[in-house]
This record gives structure tokens, C-alpha cells and sequence, in this order.
């Protein structure tokens, strides 16, 4: 009989987590996304750039939040001191979830495969199936409320008000608007059920 205990837990919570941050990485890392949403969204007329000089502008931030030797955001829209720094502050969390997945899949994928498949196979796939349902009803509650969620999401991660933009002081939001942002979140849910749904075809194999 399988034993509910601690390091069950934490060897799903980990591949889990481990599984959330990749979504993430992927998510800032296609362009297509961005393109896709100036196209939508109109951003280009909005924010008075060329779709060029939009991609342009996407690929130095990208740059600038994943690297730590770079300092300095180019970006050709006004930003203020109080830009600056929710853009500093944004890129610490980047760096933390590219840091923290370099490191967790390597183990994620060992414990998996060594471990979890095979001594607790059934708890695994009733908990990636409940992780689905789980999933789904927040996929659901921001196509309904994405704007409190968007809201929410930043005081939790933010200690400041910095992330509050002013359209004058700080244009670039033009360039970034919330519907950006909402088709990232839905584009990271996807990832997130195509890849768990993944990892449960392949526990219910092991069972066959």
C-alpha cells in the first residue's frame, strides 16, 4: 500500500514547479507571441512605432530581464525612475525562475524517472489529474477576470507601487499593453495542461 509522506510530496511538488517554470521560460522567449499581439491588438498604430522598432524593442527587454551582465534597458520608449526599477525588479524574477529551472529539471526529470513513475505511479496521476482540473478552472477564471488577477498577481510579487504606469511618464506600457499580457497567461496555461497532460499519458502506460 502507497504511503502518503513528505518526500512524496515534495518530489511532485517539484516537478510541478519544475514544469511551471518552463512554461515561463518558453513564454518570454516566443517572439510570435508579441508579433501575434501587435498584429491583434493594433500596438504598432497605439504606441505610434513601426512593428520593427516594436520587435526591436521586445528582444532588448527579453535581453535585459535574462541576463545578469547587463545593467542598462535600451528600449526606445520614455521610461521613468520608477519604470526603471519595476523593470529591475521584474528582472530579478526572471533570472530566479531561469536559475531555479536550469537546476530543477535535471532533478525533476531523474526523480521522475527513477522514482516517481514507478513507486507512485497512482498518486502521481491522481494528482497531475487533479493539478489538470485545478488548472482548467484558473485558465477559466482569467479568460472571465484577467484584469484583478493581473492586479493581484502584482501586489503579491511587487512590494511597491512601481508597476503602476503612467501613460506619459512611462509610453512604454503602450507598447506592452494588459491584452499582451493576457494572451502570455493563456499561452503559459496551455504549456502548462499540453505538458502535464504529457507526463499522465506516460504514468498510465507504466500501468498497462
Amino acid at each position: 500500500m502507497f504511503k502518503f509522506n513528505c518526500i512524496n510530496i515534495l518530489s511532485i511538488t517539484l516537478i510541478l514547479l519544475s514544469v511551471i517554470s518552463l512554461g515561463i521560460f518558453i513564454i518570454i522567449n516566443i517572439p510570435f507571441l508579441y508579433y501575434s499581439s501587435i498584429l491583434m491588438f493594433h500596438i504598432d498604430i497605439n504606441s505610434h512605432k513601426t512593428i520593427n522598432e516594436l520587435m526591436n524593442n521586445y528582444y532588448n527587454i527579453v535581453t535585459y530581464l535574462q541576463s545578469p551582465f547587463i545593467d542598462h534597458l535600451n528600449a526606445s520608449f520614455l521610461i521613468d525612475r520608477r519604470g526603471i526599477h519595476h523593470f529591475y525588479n521584474v528582472k530579478q524574477l526572471v533570472i530566479f525562475n531561469n536559475l531555479f529551472m536550469f537546476f530543477s529539471l535535471p532533478i525533476s526529470l531523474k526523480v521522475y524517472y527513477k522514482y516517481a513513475i514507478k513507486k507512485f505511479i497512482s498518486l502521481w496521476i491522481n494528482f497531475l489529474k487533479l493539478t489538470i482540473y485545478i488548472s482548467i478552472f484558473m485558465f477559466v477564471l482569467i479568460i472571465l477576470d484577467f484584469n484583478d488577477i493581473f492586479i493581484k498577481f502584482h501586489q503579491i510579487f511587487f512590494n511597491n507601487n512601481d508597476w503602476i504606469f503612467n501613460i506619459k511618464q512611462n509610453p512604454i506600457i503602450l507598447a506592452f499593453p494588459d491584452r499582451y499580457f493576457f494572451v502570455c497567461s493563456l499561452g503559459l496555461f496551455f504549456i502548462f495542461l499540453f505538458l502535464c497532460s504529457f507526463i499522465l499519458s506516460k504514468g498510465k502506460k507504466e500501468l498497462q
